[in-house]
């Protein structure tokens, strides 16, 4: 087996079970209490219970492809996994825009609806046949697709950090930051992997970024410090 290909699956399987430690940890943090805001931590453990989910069936069928035989001989489950994680990310960004919300007791009214309606389109968008799952998906399709993630991801980004700023909350600008900093890895991948297919190795660090909201989220909204709102530096 190739040195990259076995890398690759080193990091797949020590990526999922970090982030289920980080939501076994949540959980049981929840359950015990150390929440004084129950329903932003509630929402936090169900969008990375959710992201786990998605990517098991995304990173863990590239495992079993590599195993199988190699993804070209695999292209059906692969697909079949980049769907499953399509929606979760999907559905975890609109979980984490209604976090934000819980978090700072603000509606956001019109941009919630936006998120919402964006992510909806998205999964619409997303079962279109024109999209080939398994196999090479027209460029159009990918950068649509991926336009709709994009819009949400931002948006919710920039508000993070606005209210971060704005109520001196380290929380709040630290997960700004790091979807950020996800984003800055994705976005060339979406644009030019077709081109230069080695660039698609951007998404370790752009997984190592939505950890870091893991690991830091668990540290800060499962604390019975927490003021449940905002945390002042």
């Amino acid at each position: 087996m190739p040195v990259n290909e076995l890398m690759e699956i080193l990091f797949n399987i020590t990526y999922l079970v970090v982030i289920y430690i980080l939501v076994i940890i949540m959980a049981v943090r929840l359950v015990r209490g150390y929440a004084s805001n129950r329903k932003a931590a509630m929402l936090f453990t169900a969008a990375f219970l959710l992201l786990g989910i998605g990517d098991t069936g995304h990173v863990g069928f590239r495992v079993i492809a590599y195993l199988s035989g190699g993804l070209e001989d695999n292209q059906m489950l692969v697909g079949m996994g980049s769907f499953a994680t399509a929606v979760t990310v999907t559905v975890f960004y609109m979980l984490m825009f209604v976090l934000l919300r819980a978090y700072t007791q603000k509606k956001f009214t019109i941009l919630f609806r936006i998120v919402m309606i964006l992510g909806i389109l998205r999964i619409a968008f997303m079962v279109l046949p024109g999209n080939t799952w398994g196999g090479a998906t027209p460029l159009a399709y990918s950068w649509t697709r991926n336009g709709f993630l994009t819009i949400m991801g931002i948006i919710t980004a920039v508000l993070y950090l606005k209210e971060g700023i704005k109520v001196s909350d380290r929380t709040l600008k630290m997960f700004a930051v790091c979807i950020f900093i996800s984003y800055g890895f994705y976005l060339p991948v979406i644009l030019f992997v077709h081109i230069v297919p080695a660039i698609g190795m951007l998404m370790i660090p752009k997984t190592c970024a939505y950890v870091a909201i893991a690991v830091i989220g668990a540290g800060r909204l499962f604390s019975k410090a927490d003021s449940g709102s905002v945390e002042a530096e």
